[in-house]
């Protein structure tokens, strides 16, 4: 049923993916560009559509009454950005935890642009010992992708490097000026 919907979804808004899912039982996956409300309803189409149940990190306020149960329930894990925990390693015993897990990270942060990546879905990657995942939605021919990264050539997809990942990052939607939408 949740598949359906899921097709159903996808096939009103015109998206379509691209590429097959990810082979692996546990990664971590990227989410970039983050720059949209709808970023989330798009992730949890495709992961039924992939048949990936997936846990996805956002900020603590999405997680308010009446919609918080909701949230959790669709995989979701509060994050305290102003507060100093100690995520990585909670979400690297996660990982040893857990027979399966796909763990979706937002690079930016936020919605908004940002010149640079945090890096904590590296480093949550690096301590867990599994791949990363780039995943990407591609606003302006509505498609999705994802991209494979190991840390060793044992796993599929190149070796892991931070570097090798932002080099890979897909390119920005531009934004529209405030002239050219009058």
């Amino acid at each position: 049923m949740k598949r359906m919907l899921a097709k159903l979804f996808l096939r009103l808004t015109g998206w379509k993916a691209e590429g097959g899912k990810p082979v692996e039982s546990k990664f971590v996956l990227i989410a970039a560009p983050h720059t949209s409300n709808w970023d989330l309803a798009y992730l949890l189409a495709f992961s039924a559509i992939y048949d990936v149940r997936v846990s996805w990190m956002g900020k603590h306020t999405l997680f308010r009454a009446p919609m918080g149960s909701v949230m959790r329930a669709l995989g979701g894990i509060p994050v305290r950005r102003e507060r100093r925990t100690n995520m990585v390693d909670a979400m690297a015993a996660e990982f040893a935890r857990r027979d399966r897990l796909a763990l979706v990270v937002p690079t930016e942060g936020t919605r908004g642009y940002t010149a640079h990546w945090k890096s904590g879905f590296y480093h949550i990657a690096s301590k867990a010992g599994v791949p990363i995942v780039m995943g990407f939605l591609d606003y302006r021919r509505r498609r999705a992708q994802c991209r494979t990264y190991s840390r060793s050539g044992r796993r599929p997809g190149r070796a892991l490097t931070r570097r090798s990942v932002v080099a890979s990052r897909p390119p920005r939607r531009p934004r529209r000026s405030a002239r050219a939408s009058r």
